[in-house]
């Protein structure tokens, strides 16, 4: 089952065994108490915060039955609930692990390829052109949602990062780049990387806006 759909059915039971449970001593006690102390009994009974019994459970062999059966049943959605969002943030993190593995592994495997730096107004469109051309290309970029939209086109391949840091250059294959594109709105950002990509690689060519 899909994570966003054993997150819906863990609402759903949650709310189903809270409005049963209190539906269900509202029953066994023939409406003598309001449905708010049902309700109060079905929170503290699952939740085992132990406030004392708002109902008469003691001594009613029908009452006590049923407050075993939803606190076993509320166990069950509780652990059911941890479980899927253990699953929730392990497969998140795995995933992301292993696209970002994958990807760094393709970068370095690549040769006369351009680097982008920044994917912008500016950076996005040099893109575009780029790919249309069929040339390969790495951006870095460290705004996840400039990075979402230039990961859209098909065949980019991006390092999550800043491009003044020298690392983040290197991770993506300066050395073998055939050129650089910065597109960075602070000239003294676009000046350090000038100096910086010139420093790794003495033939790449040098496009700054």
């Amino acid at each position: 089952m899909e994570l966003k759909k054993r997150l819906y059915f863990l609402v759903m039971t949650s709310l189903l065994v809270v409005v049963a449970g209190s539906c269900g001593y509202f029953i066994l006690f023939g409406g003598r108490y309001g449905f708010l102390d049902c309700l109060y009994m079905t929170v503290i009974s699952l939740t085992s915060v132990g406030y004392g019994e708002v109902l008469p459970i003691t001594g009613n062999t029908a009452a006590q039955v049923f407050t075993m059966l939803l606190i076993t049943l509320g166990l069950g959605v509780i652990l059911y609930g941890i479980s899927t969002l253990a699953a929730l943030f392990i497969e998140g993190e795995v995933s992301g692990f292993m696209r970002e593995s994958k990807m760094k592994k393709k970068i370095s495997a690549l040769s006369d390829h351009y680097i982008v730096c920044g994917g912008g107004e500016t950076g996005y469109p040099l893109i575009v052109e780029l790919v249309k051309n069929g040339e390969k290309v790495v951006l870095i970029e460290h705004d996840q949602e400039k990075i979402d939209k230039c990961s859209s086109i098909e065949g980019i391949l991006y390092i999550k990062g800043d491009a003044t840091e020298d690392v983040h250059l290197i991770e993506a294959g300066i050395e073998r780049a055939r050129g650089i594109l910065i597109a960075l709105p602070s000239d003294k950002d676009s000046l350090y990387i000038t100096m910086s990509a010139r420093m790794l690689n003495k033939r790449i060519r040098i496009i700054s806006r």
